[in-house]
């Protein structure tokens, strides 16, 4: 899979730019009997903005069912999703791969955070050039997302019933997902308790400190924020959802608290008073469904978890052409809840980060210069600190 590149530049922790590769490599790991296919170059529109990607179309006589493939965060093209898509094309469903808007060829300015308005828009419009391709049966287009990509696709669902299916992999469905994945990215690099605690809170002014010294009323109360439990939390996205759902997760994700992400996916989906999902989670298998010992943030690939892809591909076809098959409200394997809200709820109650002018105190004494002195006092090393600003770096890319 090629590699995507992601520059960013973190202004408050350490000046340094790092350049980073990476991503999710996607293999055919069951090769069952395949059907030829052919790649045909596509352009759609979103308003003004042109994207550009391939359609991975099976030979056939007649329309195919199709999958528009919805990217995680981080600067995607269509290679990233290109051998998944080939591996559906081979099983006869088209799939759409497209470059993520401000990459590759496609046009508009790059964006993935939240509320992934013009991403949502973005994926609707290939749910719209599909529905009009002489070649696809407009009535059995579906969705792909990985990470954000499911949290885009469930939005998008929500809004239009021409999406028939959804396939999620990797979604957070609960509160704590930042704070989980910045834990294990900062254990990653070696850092102590005491420090990991002391870069997710540097991480968190960064995060919010632009935004409340614009608007100080976003954080402009001391009072703690409600949080409510993952078996109580509703997605505002996914309670919407009510077409047949397939959820997949790998049970040692260290993006994605898997254990919460269960139970809020099941509280949200039941909002919807929808009971047509199915939700797997893939033992030895990390955020992407690869193969893994151990869950390893980037840790190289090597491969799909065993029937992960024919998993998907198998679903599909149920949905599609048999749908009184589809299994109701089936959970496959399990994973223990993280603990992840506990420690999202105590940053929260100490209102460290308050408002904004508590923030610009906050940001002189987590600049540079304080550094020094800070790193005497807690014996944080050269390296140390430069794991912390790289690690904080490396999130802009971790796939959400």
């Amino acid at each position: 899979m090629p590699i995507f590149e992601h520059r960013c530049v973190l202004p408050s922790v350490i000046a340094v730019v790092v350049l980073l590769s990476g991503g999710p490599v996607v293999r055919a790991d069951d090769a069952p009997a395949m059907i030829p296919f052919e790649e045909l170059p596509v352009q759609f529109h979103n308003h003004d903005v042109k994207l550009v990607g391939s359609l991975l179309r099976p030979k056939s006589d007649g329309p195919v069912p199709a999958v528009v493939f919805v990217h995680g965060a981080g600067r995607q093209t269509r290679q990233d999703y290109r051998e998944v898509g080939e591996f559906f094309a081979g099983q006869g469903i088209a799939a759409l791969i497209y470059d993520k808007r401000g990459v590759g060829g496609s046009g508009g300015e790059y964006e993935s955070r939240e509320p992934y308005e013009k991403l949502v828009h973005d994926a609707l419009a290939a749910v719209a050039f599909l529905k009009q391709h002489p070649d696809i049966a407009s009535s059995r287009i579906g969705m792909w997302g990985l990470s954000q990509g499911a949290t885009i696709a469930a939005a998008a669902a929500a809004r239009t019933q021409d999406i028939r299916f959804v396939v999620a992999v990797g979604a957070s469905v609960a509160d704590g997902t930042l704070c989980y994945y910045r834990d294990n990215l900062f254990r990653k690099y070696g850092l102590s308790e005491t420090l990991r605690d002391v870069a997710e809170k540097a991480q968190l002014i960064v995060d919010t400190l632009p935004h409340n010294l614009r608007d100080e009323s976003v954080f402009a109360t001391f009072s703690p924020k409600s949080y409510p439990p993952p078996e109580q939390y509703v997605h505002p996205a996914w309670s919407r959802v009510r077409q047949p759902v397939l959820a997949m997760w790998g049970q040692l994700d260290q993006h994605t608290p898997v254990g919460e992400g269960i139970a809020g996916l099941k509280n949200s989906l039941a909002m919807a008073n929808n009971r047509n999902w199915t939700m797997i989670v893939l033992p030895k298998a990390k955020h992407s469904l690869g193969i893994s010992d151990t869950g390893a943030i980037q840790e190289p690939w090597r491969g799909y978890a065993p029937n992960a892809l024919k998993t998907m591909t198998d679903w599909v076809r149920r949905v599609i052409e048999e749908p009184s098959r589809i299994d109701w409200m089936k959970q496959i394997g399990s994973a223990m809840p993280s603990g992840v809200l506990s420690k999202v709820m105590r940053y929260d109650r100490l209102r460290w980060f308050g408002n904004g002018t508590v923030q610009a105190v906050l940001w002189l004494v987590f600049s540079p210069f304080s550094w020094p002195m800070r790193s005497r006092a807690s014996g944080m090393d050269s390296v140390a600190l430069f794991a912390v600003g790289r690690a904080m770096i490396e999130r802009q890319s971790s796939g959400f």
